[in-house]
Order: C-alpha cells, then structure tokens, then sequence
C-alpha cells in the first residue's frame, strides 16, 4: 500500500471542518468580550482564571402573552438547559413583586455538576430571559455582579423593546478571519490542568503480563445492579457477588476475594448470604430475597499483575431532586489513572436551596467544595435583592489525593504521597473494560461534550492495552473504524501547529511504526495528517485533524480505517461530533 496523495474523503471532511469557526465577538462593557457562538451573544468577563468560566447570555425578545409567561420559563428551563448537559433538576421558580421570574437548574455537562442561573423579565407583551453559566456561582457571581448589572442596564431595555443585541441588528455580521477573538473558557473536566506530562500517556503493554489466577476456594465475581427510587431520585446501585465453591454466596464484596473475612462477614453481615447455582452458561443468586439470573457476561474480570491504566472515572450521586426537597445535591468523585503508574483522584459537591442565584433579585443559599491533587477549596454563598455574600476557603497540600497504584487481579494498591496506603477491589463488569468497578460501586467512563454528539447506536471501546476508541454500530465483519476525540489541551503560547506535529507523532507511535513519509497539511486553522501502519499483519489508514478550540486549546480527532472508500458512510454522521469538538 503505497499512496501518495490525500484521498478524497479526507479533503471532503477537511473542507466540512474548514467551516466550522466562529464568528469575531462584538463590543462589551470595559475589561469583557463578547463571543458569538452558535448564534448566541455571550457575555463573558476577560480576566478569568484557567480554571473559571463565566458566560451571561440575554435572549433576544419574544411575543409572549401575559399569561403564558411562566409557561414559557418553564419551557425555557427545560430546553435551554437541556442543550448545555444533562438536566439533573431544576428548582422551584420565585417570582419578585415586579413580575421577574428565577430559578436554578442544576445539570452535568463534561463529567461535572454545575449550577445555571436562570432570570426571565416582560414587558409590552414581550419576554426575555439571562442565562449566567459559571463554574463557582457564588464566588464569580459575587465578582463580576457590576458586569453583569450594567450588561443587563444596557441591554435589557432594547431587548424588550426588540432590538436583538447592542449593535441592533437580529444576526451579527461575521467578521474577518484575521479578527477574531475567542473566550477563556473551561478546560474539559480531567483532574489535570496544563500540559500532559510524557511520562502520564506512555503505551501499556497488558497483553504481555501474566495472568491472575482466582482462589481455589472461589468460583467467580459477578456483577449485578438494581434499580429504584430513593429520596425522589432513580437510583442505580451496582455490586459484586462472590460466589463460593462450596454453593454459597455474598453479596456486595468490597475488597479483594483475598482479604475477605469469611467468618466476620458471617457472623456480622448475615442479610448479604445465600446460595448459586449453575444456569446455562451462567448462574442463578438467591440471597434475600428471589433467585437472580446473571449472565456470564457479567464476570468481573481481573487485571493482570501488573497491569497499567489510562484512564479518566468518574461517579456521580443526587439528592434532593425533582423539587420535592428545599434543597439539592450533588456529589462527584472521580479518579484518573496513568500509563505511568501515578494516579490522582478528586471529589466535589454542590448545594443549593432557595430558587435563582441573582445579585438583583430573589434569593439564594448554595455552597460548593472540591478536593484533588492540587489541594481542597471550599465556598459558601448566599444572594437577596441587592447583596452578595460569599467566603472561601482553600488549602493547598493535595497529597493525599495522588501517588502511585499497582494492580494484581482483583486488587489495587495504593500508595499515597502523604505516607497512606490503601487496598481496594477492582475488576472490570462485563468483560469489555468500559465499566470498571473500584471499592464498592461502578465507575462511569469520562465522555467529552463532542463524543455525546455522535449517534447512539456508537459504542466504545477499549483494548486491554488502554487505547480507547469508538466504533460505528453498524460494521460489517472485516471492516475497521475507529474514531478517537482527544482531550482539551493547555496550548500554553505554542502555536497550533507545533503542538499538532508534536501530539500526533507521539500518538502514532502508539499503533505502530509509519508505512508512508509524512503527510502534513494545514488550511484556514485545520490541520491534517495522513499515514498507515499495520497491526497484525493488516494494514491500516489512519488519519489526524487538529483545530484550536475555545481560543487557547488545541485538540485531534484520528479516524483508523480498514478501507478509505468506506468512510464516505459516516462523513454526514461525524459532522454534529466534529462541529463540537473544535467550536470556538
């Protein structure tokens, strides 16, 4: 295979991509930009931190009758939030003595749970509604209170009166390339900030590790969940059993077969004991209840001794949900393991009662923490008509949140930078090691905001030497495609392209050595690179598109594919995926 020129296909997505950058931002107040994206004009103040983001968006006007207007916020809540994440809940909306509506819906958008703050005013038969989108609501609303009041003083009266932004026009007209200008905005939701560093993405090598080899006194760990309302909330709740050679078995097994008490389970958890047996190729549990049928499919599989990780996994719990409860929760723990063998780990919370956050009017008590490697922080916040309150606090040794881990079949070692160490169960749920379960529950693997965009009958995958991919649902047998979405990457004043040349040739190192010279192309911003490997015995195309995203990000999208002609299929379906991967 000895081609020399880029195919077709990839030119066709290449000009698909080629128009996918925004618009330039229009005027705002002193020390703010003004974005537009996806049609939308946003408000966003210059001075944030690397980690901050802070977006105020003020709808263009709407007709709509006195008395629809709550319908219509009520509608606005729902659909506008359901376009920025996943909607978890939304709180109850407040209305003041003049007629302004308020409220909060609280969402997971990129792996993390976030507040958005929701206001809607009317006048002569039209509606408006402002959309603040900040990582830390108390302690950014508090900031940039005066912003966002002379943004709403300016512009609030020409909405109404249906003038649709400040330059008066319905749709802002596009800008020159050469001016654009893009906003700070939120890296993607993995522990680490910056740079990657080499030595945390170096290839693992598992299929050449031994294998672990369980008890003699066990026959298997199986996974199994149910499912319920509890607090006003679904709730998931997965487990492993350990089932006996002897016909017995526990149900929820939190360590390792090997540290497990057969005695002390026994004697103090007798509820989570019963009885198996075979079923077909799988097994029949009976423990408190009715029998349960589990699939064989559902074996908690072991690592390898030894074995490395690269990966982001992430759990996610509410409470208070549905607006049954005057207050609502929500907690997030997570875990990024390295090629390495170093491993962080971080957690959050959020809390709010009370409606709308709103330093003009309503009320609002809410608070957030987190803790990983970098330290822990803290913040409270309260807002009434007029006043903002907020206070903070930070504490910067993460010690205790990173250090390095070691896997042995069902367990994994962790040994603290602070001195402690910890041993936990892990095993992958049903065979395919996209659902690892560590400790006592299951993790969800991390998707990005772009990857949500491809169509549902996609699945991932992953290799037991880590590298991660998604597949079409519909390929034949022989065919290959494989589609990867790389990270958000911390550009830190490198150019595009020598971020792009650098990150792919470190990546293709990864499949294996090029067949072809290299082929590097660049046009409006996009860059291109085209190549083929073999991977057992077969040769492969695999092609890279890098793009800077949000202003000061660069990212790639690689595509493998078994037959170049075969990717015309999924140009169109790409598009929604490869539109959010590189927005502006």
């Amino acid at each position: 295979m000895k081609p020399r020129l880029l195919p077709r296909w990839i030119l066709r997505i290449a000009v698909v991509l080629a128009f996918l950058l925004s618009f330039s931002a229009l005027a705002a107040p002193d020390g703010w930009k003004v974005l537009v994206e996806n049609g939308e004009e946003l408000f966003i103040p210059g001075d944030l931190k690397a980690d901050e983001e802070y977006r105020m968006f003020l709808s263009v006007a709407e007709d709509v009758p006195q008395s629809e207007y709550r319908g219509w916020f009520e509608r606005v809540l729902k659909e506008d939030g359901g376009r920025l994440g996943e909607v978890i809940d939304t709180l109850a909306v407040k209305e003041n003595k003049n007629g302004v509506l308020s409220s909060t819906v609280m969402m997971q958008t990129e792996g993390k749970a976030r507040f958005v703050h929701y206001m809607a005013f009317y006048g002569k038969g039209k509606a408006v509604y402002m959309r603040i989108f900040a990582s830390d609501g108390a302690k950014l609303v508090s900031r940039y209170s005066a912003g966002m009041q002379q943004v709403m003083k300016e512009n609030l009266p020409l909405r109404l009166k249906g003038v649709a932004s400040q330059s008066g026009s319905a749709t802002p007209a596009p800008q020159p390339e050469t001016t654009q200008k893009s906003a700070q905005s939120l890296p993607a939701s993995t522990p680490n900030t910056g740079i990657t560093k080499k030595t945390d993405i170096q290839k693992v090598d598992n299929g050449a590790l031994p294998r672990y080899s369980l008890p003699n006194t066990y026959e298997a760990l199986v996974c199994d969940y149910t499912t319920g309302i509890s607090n006003s909330n679904y709730k998931v709740d997965n487990f492993v059993y350990l089932l006996f050679k002897d016909g017995s078995a526990y149900k929820r097994l939190k360590v390792p077969p090997e540290d497990f008490n057969v005695a002390k389970a026994r004697k103090e958890d007798p509820k989570n004991w019963g009885v198996w047996k075979k079923s077909g190729d799988g097994y029949k549990v009976k423990v408190g209840g009715g029998w349960r049928e589990l699939k064989r499919s559902a074996l908690l599989e072991p690592a390898r001794i030894g074995e490395r990780l690269n990966r982001y996994i992430y759990i996610m719990n509410a409470h208070g949900m549905a607006g049954i409860s005057a207050t609502s929760s929500v907690y997030t723990n997570s875990w990024t393991f390295h090629g390495s063998g170093r491993f962080t780990k971080g957690s959050s919370s959020l809390h709010g009662s009370g409606g709308a956050a709103s330093a003009l009017t309503g009320t609002s008590v809410y608070a957030s923490s987190k803790s990983d490697e970098h330290g822990d922080s803290s913040v409270a916040g309260g807002m009434a008509p007029g006043v903002v309150t907020s206070t903070t606090r930070e504490n910067k040794d993460g010690a205790k949140n990173r250090g390095a881990y070691q896997l042995n079949g069902y367990a994994m070692n962790l040994s603290f930078d602070n001195g402690e160490k910890q041993r936990m169960l892990f095993g992958f749920c049903h065979g395919d090691r996209t659902d690892p379960f560590l400790g006592g529950t299951m993790y969800w693997m991390k998707e990005s905001e772009a990857e949500r965009d491809l169509p549902v009958d996609w699945k991932m995958v992953i290799t037991e030497n880590e590298d991660q991919f998604y597949v079409p649902g519909d390929l034949k047998e022989g065919e290959v495609f494989r589609l990867v979405i790389s990270p958000k990457v911390e550009l830190n004043g490198r150019s595009m392209e020598d971020w792009f040349k650098e990150t792919v040739t470190e990546n293709l190192s990864y499949l294996g050595d090029p067949l072809l010279a290299s082929n590097w192309k660049s046009q409006q911003g996009l860059y291109q690179y085209y190549n083929a490997f073999r991977e057992n015995g077969r040769d492969l195309y695999v092609l890279y598109y890098g793009m800077k995203t949000r202003g000061r990000f660069g990212r790639f999208v690689r595509l493998v594919v078994s037959d170049a002609a075969m990717a015309d299929r999924y140009t169109k379906e790409l598009q929604p995926a490869f539109k959010e991967a590189f927005r502006q």
